[in-house]
């Protein structure tokens, strides 16, 4: 993406604006909308047979838990292995959440809501829970002294979603020009 953004010049020429939110459902909010031509967002969260979407990368949802958790004794962690815990979570509109409930709502699952990833990172770091975060956000804890797990059998697909496939994939080839 820093190759992209050094590219702004050639990218104003072609008229493009961006749209930063919190989470897929609100940038699927503003395309629904007409506020937007294209989202980058996570197209497992899509349903509407409407879209066009295009794969940009795929990612693991990983499960970070305090050092004195039970679940530090399993090598694999199994959306079964969760049951019995408190996940926390961002408020709703929220990508994990969503997740949740589309793959995982036959297990009943405890869940609480924060407003903000720091919050959920240092109530888990004082265990008084675990959560579920996709594998690009592990940066933000590695750093922390929390375990980290890939929730098995369990990923995202995070990529380009628009109603115009001429536009998507406009859009596609200036990211794929500038991406490594």
């Amino acid at each position: 993406m820093y190759k992209w953004a050094e590219k702004k010049e050639a990218l104003i020429q072609q008229r493009l604006s961006i749209k930063i939110e919190s989470n897929t459902q609100i940038l699927l909010d503003h395309l629904h909308n007409g506020d937007i031509d294209v989202v980058i967002g996570d197209i497992t969260a899509t349903e509407n047979n409407q879209l066009y979407s295009k794969v940009l990368y795929r990612e693991k949802y990983m499960v970070v838990f305090p050092r004195t958790s039970d679940l530090r004794l399993s090598d694999s962690i199994f959306a079964s292995n969760l049951i019995n815990e408190k996940i926390l979570l961002l408020n709703p509109p929220c990508d994990t959440l969503s997740f949740i409930q589309k793959h995982l709502s036959k297990t009943k699952m405890n869940l609480e809501h924060k407003n903000d990833l720091e919050s959920i990172l240092a109530s888990v770091n004082a265990e008084q829970g675990i959560t579920i975060i996709p594998q690009s956000l592990i940066i933000r804890v590695e750093s922390m002294n929390l375990l980290i797990r890939e929730l098995e059998n369990h990923s995202r697909e995070v990529g380009l979603i628009a109603y115009n496939k001429e536009i998507l994939q406009k859009v596609w080839s200036i990211l794929s020009e500038y991406i490594v």
